[in-house]
């Protein structure tokens, strides 16, 4: 069974995936960016602190295959694909303010 892992700031993920920085990106901006094969972290911003810029989100997957973006959630074991309109509408549009990604290396 997976452990909590506690909030964990930007940096202490993307030294996980390789390094890098995330990047603000709308999801469609990101699916054009991505090449064939691509992973990406993705952070959902679901509020921000307009004082310090702390944010408060959730951490999911995405891949670009055959096209389209594959989004992969391991903490709720969601996976919707942008073809699939509804199920992918309800997926991004649960509060989130804003995204932001980081390229897996």
């Amino acid at each position: 069974m997976a452990e909590p892992s506690l909030m964990q700031g930007f940096d202490e993920v993307a030294a996980k995936f390789g390094g890098g920085s995330f990047m603000p990106s709308t999801i469609p901006r990101m699916k054009e960016l991505m090449k064939e094969g691509e992973m990406t972290v993705i952070y959902g911003v679901k509020e921000k602190n307009k004082i310090t810029g702390s944010t408060v989100g959730h951490y999911f997957e995405g891949m670009k295959k055959g096209g389209e973006l594959h989004l992969f959630d391991g903490q709720t074991g969601e996976y919707v694909i942008s073809t699939q309109r509804t199920a992918y509408t309800n997926f991004i549009k649960r509060g989130y303010k804003e995204f932001r990604y980081l390229k897996v290396r």
